[in-house]
Parts: structure tokens; sequence; C-alpha cells
């Protein structure tokens, strides 16, 4: 696998630490996981890297792992360059799939987001129905709002509401709640992508929540779409979230799931783990533990379309030596066999989902 490595970024050892407790527990039992992972992903860094697991909330953390300061060199050839983000992409092609029947999906998709998005309203029975055909469409859609309350609470208190999409990456989810009427601030520390949000007329800062320091009670909604995983204290940032939230605000999160069915199956190939990008890969409990710790007093899971076939896929590709690049579905029947196994053990055991996510109520 080293020799897809290219234009590789290589580290010096001053530019290196091995932390000593869990970035999510602070805890420092610490035991060997994996040795040996390499970008797997890109193939644009150097290095070979490990991840230990904590034996006390079962979180992965990278050690060593460049510092703080260097990390930024990881990043040049990052997804937020591209046209669309990891996470709405997957959602954005199945919607468009099937174009015959593409009219009766968007009508109903219409349909649900203005009801359930905009006016707060129950969803219209026909819409109900076609749902209940159609489960997994009306988990895309969910996926893509990422579940925030309808615009209409809000109005209905006079209240202009104010998100804040923290990565927001290229800024497709703040374009689409804009479009709700929301009004909408990302930050990122994503040089070209701050540039492309700004050319698309929206208002993003380049960095993270240190850009509102002094600040408190901004916003009645903060996201954090796959983007604590790629933090070095996550617990000081979830504090930060809190103070910014009003009182009633609501914290959105979702990362990869440690406990994962298919990190289970591929290990140090699994496409969650990314070094040396991700330096801490939560489970349920310890993610919802960290929320708590911060203040968040209530902190609910949230459903979410497995995205089985995209991670199986890129991380079937890695353990065979080849860079994952745009794959979204599975090609053999025999992994398309697997991914229906996993998707089965998903559905009885949530635990198991490629990804954690879940909402968080400031008191």
């Amino acid at each position: 696998m080293s020799n897809l490595l290219k234009n590789k970024s290589t580290w010096l050892q001053s530019e290196i630490e091995t932390p000593l407790a869990c970035s999510a527990c602070g805890k420092t039992e610490l035991l060997p996981k994996y040795t040996g992972v390499e970008d797997w992903t890109f193939g644009n860094t150097a290095g070979s890297w490990s991840y230990k697991i904590c034996s006390n909330c079962a979180s992965l953390n990278l050690a060593p792992r460049p510092k703080e300061e260097f990390i930024g060199r990881a990043y040049t050839s990052y997804y937020t360059h591209g046209a669309s983000d990891q996470n709405d992409s997957v959602a954005t092609k199945t919607l468009k799939r099937n174009k015959p029947r593409k009219k009766l999906r968007d009508y109903f998709k219409k349909i649900y987001v203005r009801n359930r998005y905009l006016l707060g309203k129950e969803t219209p029975m026909l819409t109900k129905i076609y749902f209940s055909w159609k489960p997994n469409k009306q988990l895309e859609i969910d996926q893509l709002y990422r579940h925030v309350p309808a615009l209409q609470h809000y109005v209905n208190q006079g209240v202009s509401p104010r998100l804040l999409d923290v990565g927001c990456g290229d800024g497709i989810f703040l374009e689409r709640m804009a479009e709700l009427g929301w009004n909408v601030l990302g930050c990122d520390f994503d040089v070209k992508a701050v540039r492309g949000c700004k050319q698309k007329g929206l208002v993003v800062e380049l960095g993270g929540l240190e850009k509102f320091d002094g600040e408190q009670e901004l916003f009645e909604v903060i996201t954090m779409s796959h983007v604590i995983e790629h933090v070095y204290q996550p617990l000081k940032m979830m504090q930060k979230a809190m103070r910014l939230l009003k009182p009633g605000g609501i914290l959105w999160c979702e990362t990869p799931n440690a406990n994962s069915a298919i990190h289970q199956r591929y290990g140090s190939y699994w496409r969650g783990l990314e070094a040396p990008r991700h330096v801490i890969i939560f489970t349920t409990e310890s993610l919802k533990t960290l929320v708590k710790n911060a203040g968040f007093e209530e902190v609910h899971p949230l459903q979410r379309l497995n995205p089985t076939e995209k991670i199986l896929a890129a991380s079937e590709e890695m353990a065979n030596g080849r860079l994952p690049g745009k794959i979204y579905r599975v090609r053999s029947r025999a992994l398309k066999k697997i991914a229906k196994q996993i998707d089965r053990t998903a559905f009885r055991c949530p635990e198991a989902k490629e990804f954690i996510t879940l909402c968080a109520i400031k008191a």
C-alpha cells in the first residue's frame, strides 16, 4: 500500500506527539489496537500510524499523532476541496437515481420538507403512505436537513433563528437551510472551502469555534457533521458549543462509530479510521458521555440511513491495496450479500451502525 502514497508530505520527529490520555474521557488506560496504519484514503500523507483503544470508554485514539499545529498538512487533498461533501453525496446521488420515478420522489420530498422543516405541520396522509412504502427516502431527507426543528417553530415565537455549521465544507447544507429561511453562518479550517462558500454568497469564517471566543448565546442550532473526530480537544469544543447556544438550543453531531459492523470486519482497513486526520473515534456511549460532561442534559440518538455500501466498498478497496476514490456501491454479488447482512445487524443493533448521530439540548 505504501507505493500508493504519491506527493506525500513527510513529518519530522519534532512534529509528532504521543497523547498520554484518551481524548474522549481523559483516562490514561490506552492499549495498542492497530499499528502500521497509513493514509489509505487519499494517499497524500506519509507516515505509519498507530491507534490505541481506551480501556475505560473503548474510543480509538491516534497515538502517536501529528501535533495540532502541523496537522493541516494532511488536508491538502481533502474532500471539502471537491464539489460536494462526504455525507450528503450518497443521499443526493440516491435521490437522483431512477429518473422515471424521480418526479414522484421529488413531489413527495417537497411536500415532506415543506411540512416537516418549514411549517412544522403533520405530514399529509398520502405522503405518509408513500414514505411507509419507502422509509429509507424519509431517512435520506432527514439526514440532508439534519433533523433540525421546523422554521415556523421559531417564527411563532418572534425569533429569526440562527444556525452555525462547524466544518461547513463547501456549504451545501448552509445553502439548503438558507433556502428554508434560516440565518446561516459557517466556519471551516479549509481555505479553499471557505473561498468557495464566499463565492456563493455565504457568510463563512476561516477557523473554528475559537472565532467566537468571548461571545455566548448566539445560535438556536449548531451542527457538526464529521468534525469531532478531527478535534484534539473535543470536550473543550463541546463546551464552546454549549456556551454559544441559546437556552433550549440544539447541538447536532455526527461522527464515525468505533463499534460499527464494518469496522469489526475490516479492522485497520476500515474507511472510518482515516489516519492521520481522524485522531479520535468515539463509541455511542463515549460520545454521549462527552456531550453530557460538556453541560448538555438531554442527549438523544437519531435515526440515520446506514451508508453500508459506500463504506464497505471503500474499505474493500483499501484492504486490497487500492485508494477508494469516489466509490459508492459494491460491485460483486458476494459483497452485496455481506452488505445486506451488515444492514440486518445494524437494524437489530443500532450501536453497530456506521455513524453515530445525535442531538443534545441546552437547558
